[in-house]
């Protein structure tokens, strides 16, 4: 992928404990709360996307000012998204956007179903 247009939209990821739901602005803003309910409140953590060489490069969250992490995206043949973690020194936005942490009791791997 290369383009935040082809990421564009409202997503939900399946983890341990319950759900992601994710928009994706055509800005690149990337919003995630861990319901719908919470996303509609304005609860929710947010972080810039852009992309750059095949590359989405990751921005200004809140709690890791300063801190880029890198991810590469890919959109299955069932309209899924998977996001993968190149690099990130930012664990809370690894966590909203790939996968469980080693440690974790029950680990999970965000698969992203788009929402109509």
């Amino acid at each position: 992928m290369s383009d935040i247009n082809e990421i564009v939209g409202t997503w939900v990821a399946s983890a341990d404990l319950g759900i992601f739901v994710a928009v994706v602005s055509p800005e690149g803003m990337f919003r995630v709360a861990t319901s719908s309910e919470d996303m509609e409140k304005g609860s929710t953590d947010s972080w810039m996307l852009t992309f750059e060489d095949d590359q989405i490069s990751a921005t200004n969250y809140a709690l890791c000012l300063g801190d880029t992490g890198h991810y590469l995206a890919e959109m299955k043949e069932d309209s899924t998204l998977k996001i993968f973690t190149i690099s990130d020194p930012c664990t809370g936005r690894i966590r909203k956007m790939d996968r469980s942490l080693p440690g974790r009791l029950t680990p999970y791997d965000l698969i992203f179903y788009p929402v109509d």
